[in-house]
């Protein structure tokens, strides 16, 4: 196979990946008579261009809680919040949702700066900080609420001496 063909076939690849909003990462701020404020966490490996695409929606509009609704304003950051972008929803059905979106812009990512001990290191995963083991990715435990009580959670992974 030439090399086009095969850059020709990856990039069909990427195309296809399955991007899902969760339910979880969608937050309402306040509620109106006639709109909301609504804050989304996009998955990680989401690009802004990913919000074209109506169906990134379903497992949102599944929920009755999380559901969009039409003129519902949003503020939607990056899974690492290196960028953000506010959209408008213009259309919402039960199975997806059509935005217009507005400005995109980058923003400082939440990860850069983050403490590592070069065993653990603190990474921003959308809802809060986790600890991840750097010689394999693995997560350690479960998201907290700022990166103090990740780094807590570090130290106590560390074997103590009992005397």
């Amino acid at each position: 196979m030439s090399k086009v063909a095969t850059a020709v076939k990856e990039s069909e690849i990427h195309e296809d990946r399955e991007i899902q909003v969760k339910p979880a990462m969608v937050q309402i701020d306040t509620e109106g008579f006639v709109s909301r404020q609504i804050v989304v966490h996009m998955p990680a490996g989401a690009v802004a261009d990913d919000l074209r695409d109506p169906a990134i929606w379903k497992l949102v509009q599944g929920n009755r809680q999380a559901a969009l609704r039409k003129l519902d304003h949003l503020l939607i950051f990056g899974a690492d919040e290196s960028w953000y972008c506010t959209a408008i929803v213009s259309v919402a059905k039960a199975d997806s949702a059509k935005l217009v979106i507005g400005k995109v812009s980058g923003f400082q990512s939440a990860s850069e700066g983050l403490f590592n001990d070069g065993t653990y290191r603190v990474a921003f995963e959308g809802i809060g900080y986790v600890v991840e083991r750097i010689r394999d990715g693995a997560r350690m435990g479960h998201a907290h609420s700022s990166e103090a009580l990740a780094v807590d959670a570090i130290r106590r992974l560390h074997p103590q001496v009992v005397s």
